[in-house]
């Protein structure tokens, strides 16, 4: 069951929230002033959380649960959404609204999607020009063309990496926590994949050339 969770980052495009993909079951939480987007986006969240200090409309009205919270607390709007979801039985989670706005914002929901994954589950992040998320010793990429990935080792070291079909290919590489050589790789061919023997990369994948 997906958790579709709605953030609440400044002038985020709608188109990805628009065009949600929500299969029987799936639940949809909105964070905060995330509401507002969902609302444009035509969207009907079943729940709605926050301390509501970024919703320009103070704290929403409609039918789905509410649950409100004291700005001074130790979770973010955001974090409280996906404990709210694993709560319900979710397993994957899908963040749109998360990126952009203040730096230190957008690296909070890649933290956050590194505790999902660690604890069992999946998550990405999407937006109007790219998708986030963290994979483990083996990931295939849907055939979508010639476009731009970048990998990163952001939790620890990544050991083994192993890259099919990109511009630039990789074999055995060894990826610490402090180097770029992953930017702006390019996928070239369909069936393109990465295999690590260990840890996690952090992927960033548009959906074309940049």
């Amino acid at each position: 069951m997906t958790c579709h969770i709605i953030c609440s980052a400044p002038d985020a495009s709608i188109e990805p929230i628009r065009n949600m993909k929500k299969s029987a079951g799936d639940i949809v939480i909105c964070a905060d002033g995330g509401y507002e987007y969902a609302r444009a986006a035509g969207i009907k969240p079943d729940i709605v959380v926050g301390d509501f200090d970024s919703a320009k409309d103070g704290v929403p009205k409609g039918d789905f649960e509410l649950f409100t919270f004291d700005v001074h607390k130790d979770d973010t709007d955001t974090m409280i959404a996906v404990k709210e979801g694993i709560a319900r039985g979710c397993t994957e989670f899908i963040f749109y609204a998360a990126t952009g706005g203040r730096f230190d914002h957008m690296f909070a929901n890649v933290l956050l999607l590194l505790w999902i994954e660690k604890r069992g589950y999946h998550a990405m992040m999407i937006d109007h020009e790219a998708r986030y998320f963290f994979i483990g010793q083996k990931y295939d990429f849907p055939n979508e063309g010639r476009r731009t990935v970048s990998l990163f080792a952001i939790d620890k070291p990544v050991t083994g990496i192993t890259l099919h079909g990109f511009e630039y290919p990789l074999n055995g590489y060894d990826m610490a926590t402090d180097v770029s050589l992953g930017i702006s790789n390019v996928i070239v061919e369909d069936g393109a994949g990465i295999e690590t023997t260990g840890g996690r990369l952090f992927v960033v994948e548009f959906f074309k050339k940049q």
